[in-house]
């Protein structure tokens, strides 16, 4: 599916966004949650997770483009520019930073955003 172009596909009670935020440059986000938000029911919950401004991986800390070596660039965010644009169009219920991966061999540990929302 086309975030920024839905098509009429229904209502959802859920929306899990795992890691598609940072493969989207910061002027698209907008439109994307706000379409997020017209695609649940009221009362639905959406969970976003992605990458936050200060993972090492892909070059290290920052703002911006990065990188992926795999031939597509990824669109690190802050904590607070991603609670900002929610808070638009959601109650966020919960909110944090948290340490993800590297715990397997080969794995690569990254820090991510966590936002749990209603709509």
């Amino acid at each position: 599916m086309d975030i920024l172009n839905p098509k009429d596909i229904g209502e959802f009670d859920f929306i899990f966004g795992h890691g598609f935020l940072h493969n989207l440059p910061p002027d698209l986000r907008a439109k994307a949650v706000e379409n997020i938000s017209k695609m649940l029911k009221k009362g639905g919950k959406y969970l976003s997770i992605c990458f936050n401004e200060k993972s090492q991986e892909f070059g290290g800390p920052g703002r911006g483009e990065r990188s992926t070596g795999m031939g597509h660039m990824l669109f690190y965010s802050s904590f607070e520019e991603l609670e900002k644009l929610f808070s638009e169009y959601f109650t966020i219920l919960e909110a944090k930073l948290i340490n993800f991966g590297g715990e397997r061999p080969g794995s690569i540990p990254h820090i991510t955003n966590y936002f749990f929302m209603e709509k």
